[in-house]
């Protein structure tokens, strides 16, 4: 006999109900107890819903099925943990209708004269029925069983049913959702809509052992498909960037299997927001020179494909004040909007430059004048010899000083080549100006 055929069977006749706790002692003690408690088969028991609830009862040829009622008010996971002392117990859940979902054999151990189980399934809130029996009882047996039962939440935010593309939850620009799959419940569909081509982030995170991921357009064309299998960590945990064009997209989380191996609850991360960073923004200018004045330079960006954002927009500038002194200033960047992210962007103040006024040779070296910087801290001074490359040869630690003997170029037939370089000490940091204009001196 099947068991639909044998589920059917027992919903059409009177079942006999012991409430939790109560253990049989003796066949006449049963058939005594159940006469006075004649009931519908719906109402044989009713488990409360919170975890620990343990059931003692038993079977006997006159009743060898006994039927308990469990309301789960949420999505989540019911845990049996049963201890029999006779073989032959089944485990059975079925739905409100009466439909078989699945059920759990019980093993037994003829040494111990007992047997234990444990088993675990995900379920979808709602009220389920739990049958007991023994399909290998004897007449005047009595066969003890001891079941503690318990539901943990999913602690689940998705809506259900979502189960088909009408059903579908939206989960517009962003959504972080707490699912779950479950034996009576092998799929869950989202809905999202891109006004763009975009670049959208999927994650899933899940204990569950193999699940699919997969996304489909609205003419229900399959665009992209990943295949997840839980890794040596003892989950899953991926994270994708996938190009779509606009459209409505649905996405499939999908069980591979009905074995509880391959239910449980995830974690899916969505956003359609663009996430920007540093390569996206650009300022229009970096350095500048010191003249007393502002400086403002303009925020360019773009998004991933080059496409131009609209400040006030796509996104918003926090901009530093002062902005005149010779510094460094950092402009903050916030993506809104369907970008997200934030990003630095600095740029620095530094010395003007000065100039080299004169080279003058002295029969000890030559000496280098140039432009005294009232807003310089020192200067740097660089030379060069015929085509050799610069070298700094000597750092003047005040602004206040115009001129330096260079003692090191003393050698006849050589050209010196000079550069000076006024520098500002600011919070412990060097700003260097751009480096004068280059004179030279032929020494015979």
């Amino acid at each position: 006999m099947t068991k639909e055929s044998k589920l059917l069977k027992w919903l059409k006749r009177t079942a006999f109900a012991i409430g939790a706790g109560v253990l049989c002692i003796s066949n006449a003690g049963i058939r005594s107890q159940a006469a006075s408690q004649t009931t519908s088969v719906q109402e044989d028991y009713t488990a409360a819903l919170a975890g620990g609830n343990t059931i003692s009862d038993c079977l006997s040829n006159d009743r060898d099925q006994i039927t308990y009622t469990l309301n789960f008010a949420t999505d989540g996971r019911l845990q049996i943990d049963a201890k029999l002392y006779a073989a032959g117990f089944d485990i059975s859940i079925y739905d409100s209708n009466g439909n078989y979902i699945t059920d759990y054999e019980c093993g037994y151990n003829y040494d111990l004269g007992f047997g234990t189980s444990y088993f675990y399934d995900d379920f979808r809130a709602g009220t389920y029925y739990m049958r007991v029996d023994n399909w290998d009882i004897e007449e005047e047996d009595f066969d003890y069983f001891t079941i503690i039962w318990n539901f943990v939440s999913a602690n689940s935010n998705e809506k259900e049913p979502n189960d088909y593309y009408a059903q579908a939850q939206n989960l517009g620009k962003e959504a972080v959702i707490q699912g779950q799959l479950a034996i009576n419940d092998g799929q869950d569909i989202y809905g999202i809509s891109l006004s763009k081509k975009t670049t959208i982030t999927l994650g899933i995170k899940s204990e569950i052992a193999e699940c699919e991921l997969t996304i489909y357009n609205n003419n229900g064309d399959e665009v992209w498909d990943e295949y997840l299998e839980r890794k040596n960590t003892g989950y899953i945990s991926e994270t994708y960037s996938i190009n779509l064009e606009p459209g409505f997209y649905y996405i499939y989380v999908k069980r591979s299997e009905s074995d509880h191996y391959y239910t449980g609850p995830y974690t899916l991360t969505y956003s359609s927001k663009m996430t920007l960073s540093s390569h996206n923004v650009s300022l229009s200018t970096t350095s500048y020179s010191y003249n007393g004045k502002v400086k403002t330079p303009n925020v360019i960006a773009k998004d991933n494909f080059g496409r131009a954002l609209t400040k006030g927009v796509d996104y918003i500038v926090t901009v530093p004040s002062g902005r005149k002194n010779i510094g460094t200033y950092t402009y903050k960047i916030t993506f809104t909007g369907d970008y997200k992210g934030t990003v630095t962007k600095s740029f620095q103040i530094k010395p003007a430059k000065t100039k080299v006024t004169k080279l003058k040779k002295k029969s000890n070296g030559i000496r280098i004048t140039w432009k005294k910087s009232s807003n310089a801290s020192g200067y740097m001074i660089y030379r060069k010899m015929n085509n050799g490359s610069y070298k700094k040869i000597k750092t003047i630690k005040s602004r206040k000083i115009g001129s330096y003997l260079d003692k090191g170029a003393r050698y006849r037939w050589n050209r010196y080549y000079y550069k000076v370089v006024a520098y500002k000490k600011v919070n412990g940091k060097i700003y260097k100006s751009k480096a004068s204009t280059v004179k030279s001196l032929y020494r015979r």
